[in-house]
């Protein structure tokens, strides 16, 4: 699926702090018949790689439950109030640890996506230090990150994930997919309105 078969790893990015959800963690808020989360963690099982990460943030007994039930490791954040760029940096870290010459990087709140995406970004990568999700209009995870460009994830902070370096590379691939591939969840109405509209 890339460089050298199985040699890749899988980040899930889920320490967001929801704070428009409300009071409850909208990872374990029903989704379809289930918890949020399951999408990516079951995503993440289905892929053949030599890591499997997943950034939580501290107190989330039963999101780490539900990784681990999937041979997932877990990552805790001790500051997800920092941004995404703290909870991308760790888990580059960690799969990197692991001797990983690329990643993925899926996020936990877009459970639309699925293995074919992933698939698409490999597929289409080619010479370049990044592929990532395209909707036509922004650039979204997933997405796709070689070793080369490991060390600017891990050293990046504050809440522009890995903004910065697609916007300074001239080698990131751009990916087309449907818009509705690409849709977070962010509130309660946007589980609603998922469920309702759009289909896999």
């Amino acid at each position: 699926m890339t460089d050298n078969g199985t040699d890749f790893g899988i980040v899930i990015l889920a320490s967001g702090m929801s704070r428009r959800f409300g009071n409850t963690d909208k990872l374990l808020a029903e989704f379809r018949g289930q918890a949020l989360a399951i999408a990516s963690a079951d995503l993440a099982k289905k892929m053949k790689c030599a890591a499997r990460i997943c950034v939580l943030k501290p107190n989330s007994p039963e999101l780490a439950t539900l990784y681990s039930s999937r041979d997932i490791e877990t990552v805790i954040n001790e500051r997800p109030e920092d941004g995404q760029g703290n909870s991308l940096s760790l888990g580059i870290k960690s799969v990197a640890d692991r001797g990983c010459r690329s990643a993925f990087v899926i996020l936990a709140d877009m459970p639309l996506v699925n293995q074919l995406h992933l698939e698409m970004l490999s597929d289409q990568i080619g010479d370049n230090e990044a592929a990532i999700a395209f909707d036509g209009t922004r650039r979204s995870p997933p997405a796709l990150f070689r070793h080369s460009v490991f060390q600017s994830l891990i050293d990046q902070k504050g809440d522009r994930g890995a903004r910065d370096l697609l916007r300074d590379s001239g080698r990131v691939k751009n990916v087309l997919m449907p818009l509705n591939v690409l849709f977070d969840i962010d509130t309660p109405e946007d589980i609603e309105r998922l469920s309702g509209q759009f289909e896999e």
